[in-house]
């Protein structure tokens, strides 16, 4: 079975481009074991992804790489519902994977999407008008009709039963995992970071979006 990942969010920086770039990285060197070719969109402006420990080699991930200039806008728009449908055909996918939420709005049946939450259904205030009416029409138009909901967590497994009725059977709950790159520094690393960064002994890191749903203000309160 030939499955095409759609990574053109992989250029994102936050946690969905990420996510993306993971999977484009791992997934290749995973498939042979359970008997699936994959094959990735990708963004032609980005460099390949790390592919240390990946478990495949640099040709390979050439060659199944289908490179492509993702736009932003309407052109990005178009690519995501128009384009990667060309690309699954000519390389005869039977299976796209959205891993950014939003995935096919046209024939939706033959996609698997991933979830990573729902806060513009549940709350929308966080977000300008336009997009959170963007974000729920496109999901409620393209993940309810998917073959398989991938969701990163149970609470928005629940979230998808609650707001877009999505069985239970349908979804699948698959936690995050967590890059070799992020085990503890050893003693040279910690004192260099800390000479670069002119660190003190101790002190806090965030790392993410500036959001008004990453509560930052709880997090500092905490601090």
């Amino acid at each position: 079975m030939s499955v095409l990942l759609n990574a053109l969010q992989a250029g994102n920086r936050s946690g969905t481009g990420a996510y993306t770039q993971a999977l484009a990285r791992r997934l290749p060197g995973l498939a042979p074991d359970v008997n699936v070719d994959v094959r990735i969109l990708w963004p032609r402006n980005l460099p390949p992804p790390d592919l240390t420990n990946a478990g495949v080699d640099a040709d390979t991930w050439r060659r199944i790489a289908f490179l492509v200039d993702s736009g932003s806008g309407w052109k990005r728009l178009g690519l995501d519902q128009v384009g990667v449908m060309s690309a699954a055909r000519k390389m005869g996918a039977r299976l796209i994977h959205y891993p950014a939420n939003v995935g096919r709005v046209w024939r939706p049946g033959g996609t698997v999407v991933t979830v990573h939450d729902l806060s513009f259904f549940r709350n929308p205030d966080w977000f300008p008008a336009d997009r959170a009416a963007y974000y729920r029409w496109a999901v409620w138009r393209t993940v309810p009709g998917a073959r398989r909901v991938i969701a990163d967590s149970c609470a928005t497994a629940e979230d998808l039963m609650s707001f877009l009725r999505i069985p239970e059977e349908r979804i699948d709950v698959v936690y995050l995992g967590v890059d070799e790159r992020f085990e503890p520094a050893g003693e040279e690393a910690q004192a260099e970071a800390r000479r670069r960064y002119a660190l003190p002994e101790r002190f806090f890191l965030y790392y993410g979006t500036l959001e008004p749903r990453k509560t930052l203000p709880r997090l500092i309160r905490a601090w």
